[in-house]
């Protein structure tokens, strides 16, 4: 029976570690409202998704991205493109759709009794048909004051709002996405 007890406060000891632990990454993964037409016409286009030398972050403390941000762009471009009726793809076509992003990045300022969080998010689009190119650079800068340190959710909540605002900004600009159709 000694042994069994002098076991139990190291097995409550792992367990209460292992439940503290939580997630210490930004998961990118923001909502891209797009409104879906028929303007690919099912025209394939080929998506191609870059970033600048950049870090994902700046000042201290502050949260690393779970993945690269280029494959959660990719990922909710290809969604937003699927819904005007292209054909999404990685090999080479007539059209297509080139993204450079360009700033995605978030900072933490403190002060004694709260963090300030601001977010940039700034995203090249390129169309390219055989018609010629057509460029538009989105952007979204916004901050956010929170009370005490700044909590991972409250950083992954702006940086996935600031994301999703400028993707879905590119794929409801009608210009745009008309262009790509032609």
């Amino acid at each position: 029976m000694s042994r069994l007890a002098s076991l139990l406060p190291v097995a409550l000891l792992t367990l209460l570690s292992a439940c503290a632990t939580g997630p210490t990454k930004i998961l990118l993964d923001p909502e891209v409202i797009a409104a879906g037409s028929s303007l690919g016409s099912g025209q394939t286009v080929q998506l191609q998704v870059s970033s600048l030398p950049s870090s994902a972050a700046t000042g201290q403390p502050h949260f690393d991205l779970e993945r690269p941000v280029t494959v959660t762009v990719k990922e909710k471009l290809a969604g937003g493109l699927a819904a005007h009726h292209f054909q999404v793809s990685d090999a080479s076509a007539e059209r297509q759709f080139v993204v450079t992003i360009q700033k995605a990045e978030h900072q933490i300022s403190h002060t004694v009794l709260r963090d300030t969080i601001a977010v940039e998010t700034v995203i090249e689009f390129k169309a390219i048909t055989p018609a010629g190119t057509r460029s538009r650079t989105f952007n979204d800068k916004r901050s956010r004051e929170v009370g005490g340190t700044a909590s991972l959710g409250e950083v992954s909540g702006e940086m996935n709002q600031s994301l999703g605002h400028v993707l879905a900004r590119a794929l409801n600009d009608a210009e745009l996405i008309a262009f790509l159709g032609q």
